[in-house]
């Protein structure tokens, strides 16, 4: 069944991915979306139980993957195209901090080109220059973020309860 958070929980998490590094908040930002995404998908079905659910989500299954959960939250109609895209560009930029075997930040190349096409929030003028992409990954990351948490609330969610 989805993974939950206390409300505690989830503002413990968010509160700590601002103290990571830069690779460490692109990593655990990322984590955390991909999870409220899940929940979001599951949210849409009838209630099923922990062995579909885990032949639907975990290890090699067809939304095993955070891209497979992104085009498919955009097929239930859970976003519109500019949050997939960017959602896709986070996803992007997760992947890059996850499995570079070099040290990177929000300034690298390799990084900063995905935080290019991110949006830019109203406020991210006053970022100092050196958090920019960080600032701006963050913001963009948890707007989506926010408005996943207000659809995939577990106690709107049906409980499966076995065979009728």
């Amino acid at each position: 069944m989805p993974k939950s958070f206390t409300p505690e929980q989830a503002h413990a998490a968010i509160v700590d991915m601002d103290t990571q590094s830069d690779r460490g908040a692109g990593i655990m930002i990322g984590a955390y979306l991909e999870y409220l995404l899940e929940n979001c998908i599951a949210y849409k079905f009838v209630a099923i139980s922990n062995t579909m659910y885990d032949s639907i989500f975990e290890n090699t299954a067809p939304l095993a993957t955070f891209s497979a959960k992104i085009d498919i939250g955009f097929c239930l109609g859970l976003y519109g195209e500019q949050t997939r895209r960017c959602l896709h560009l986070i996803r992007k930029i997760r992947n890059e901090f996850a499995h570079s075997e070099i040290p990177r930040d929000f300034n690298s190349p390799e990084i900063k080109k995905f935080c290019d096409v991110l949006p830019t929030p109203g406020d991210a003028p006053s970022y100092p220059p050196e958090r920019y992409n960080r600032q701006k990954y963050y913001t963009v990351a948890m707007s989506i973020g926010t408005y996943l948490a207000v659809i995939g609330n577990e106690d709107q969610r049906p409980k499966y309860s076995g065979l009728p």
